[in-house]
């Protein structure tokens, strides 16, 4: 996939000659991106306008669109020259089928929470901080991700439940904390030049990845973890420092959970 952020520079340079847009005002709630490249979507109306370039993928190229979103599964890679928050437009939708043309396809959430992918389908994000991409279940709000097809068909996105529970990190734990099955649980970390604080792992059998990604105004910009209940029991978030990777000596955190019917 690496040739895509090549061929994204070249298209920059043309975008670049002919319009220079102004930055739009932050607003609550918004999505953070990073400068430079970014997968970009959203609900009808989104406005990309504060973006140097908006190019979709068609037809096995590359294309300038319009910089507001048409509320459709159709992603795009939008280029910000410095660090910009976007508002999203409010979604009442809870599903929407996507149509996918044999090989790779920029698929966008088209809500303002989390986009499910179906189980067994694992999209690609791009990842501005590490300049690569990473596999994800979900698609973040405001995000778009890379979904391959085989052969020509439909892929169905759900929109996450609202209902669960938010963490904020470091956690005020004195018992475990309690959400049901079929509800969600969002970790926030710091987050710094793009990069989480944390690392999280979840037990596969109680909980399901449903996204991750940079997310909130740029006044406190962080990091979430998603995951959906699917099992009832006792289970344990591990939240392991990105120092450690660094041989820092921040330990690990463990946070508790329990999972209701």
């Amino acid at each position: 996939m690496r040739w895509h952020v090549v061929r994204l520079l070249a298209l920059l340079s043309l975008c670049l000659a002919v319009r220079t847009v102004a930055p739009v005002q932050a607003q609550v709630p918004a999505v953070s991106y990073a400068p430079g490249w970014n997968l970009a979507g959203g609900p009808r109306g989104m406005d990309f306008s504060a973006a140097s370039a908006v190019v979709a993928y068609r037809n096995g190229d590359y294309v300038s669109v319009a910089p507001t979103a048409d509320g459709s599964c159709n992603g795009a890679w939008a280029y910000f020259p410095a660090a910009t928050s976007v508002t999203v437009p409010a979604s009442t939708a809870s599903s929407q089928t996507c149509t996918l043309s044999a090989g790779w396809n920029l698929v966008a959430d088209p809500f303002d929470v989390p986009a499910l992918l179906p189980p067994g389908v694992v999209g690609e994000r791009w990842d501005t901080e590490k300049q690569a991409y990473v596999l994800d279940s979900g698609i973040a709000p405001g995000g778009a991700s890379w979904i391959y097809a085989e052969t020509a068909q439909t892929l169905a996105l759900t929109a996450a439940a609202e209902g669960g529970l938010t963490i904020a990190l470091p956690p005020a734990q004195t018992q475990a904390y309690q959400i049901h099955v079929g509800e969600y649980l969002t970790v926030l970390v710091s987050i710094s030049n793009g990069t989480p604080g944390f690392d999280a792992r979840a037990d596969a059998t109680h909980l399901q990845p449903a996204g991750s990604g940079p997310t909130g105004p740029l006044a406190a910009p962080a990091y979430y973890y998603r995951w959906k209940a699917i099992a009832t029991g006792s289970t344990t978030l591990t939240l392991d420092p990105a120092c450690l990777k660094s041989g820092c000596e921040t330990p690990s955190l463990a946070v508790s959970l329990d999972i209701l019917p």
